[in-house]
């Protein structure tokens, strides 16, 4: 007997990203940073969406984001890479393109115009691929924000050990 493939798809509501951008800037932000995790995973099986746009970046009710069409007819204009407006496949360099084009649609102006994030975005925007990323999840590390040391609680240490240190 022969194996029929399946896809099984789910529906639960949910809002475009752009929604979300007045209301919760930081939820908008790990949401397209999840987003590009994603495309990072498809990209790892060989694979690319060839449509990622700001229409198509979705968040349901539990928080978690997603792409709402993996197969689209026709890429989106607004946000294709150079090289799929004149005719190229879908590809891996494609999808980075559109996926920064998609942040920087997105994306609050503030978060934006910090050095490193602009940087990253310029060079996944690059017209020829060969000057993108080398991969869309250096792109997604690059925009994810750093962490930064609660330096009163560094302080706080720091006098905590002085007070010990010191011959009562």
């Amino acid at each position: 007997m022969a194996r029929r493939r399946y896809l099984a798809v789910v529906w639960t509501p949910a809002r475009s990203l752009r929604a979300l951008a007045p209301a919760d800037p930081q939820a908008l932000i790990a949401a397209t940073l999840a987003i590009g995790y994603q495309l990072a995973a498809l990209h790892a099986r060989g694979q690319a969406h060839g449509g990622v746009d700001p229409a198509l970046a979705v968040v349901g009710a539990d928080g978690a984001a997603w792409l709402s069409r993996a197969a689209p007819r026709a890429p989106a204009r607004r946000c294709a890479a150079p090289e799929v407006l004149r005719g190229a496949p879908a590809s891996a360099a494609a999808d980075q393109y559109a996926y920064a084009a998609t942040v920087a649609a997105l994306w609050p102006p503030a978060r934006l115009a910090e050095p490193r994030v602009r940087a990253a975005l310029l060079r996944a925007l690059a017209v020829e691929p060969a000057d993108r990323w080398p991969r869309i999840d250096d792109l997604v590390r690059a925009l994810t924000p750093r962490r930064r040391w609660a330096w009163p609680v560094v302080g706080l240490a720091l006098v905590g050990a002085a007070a010990r240190a010191w011959p009562w």
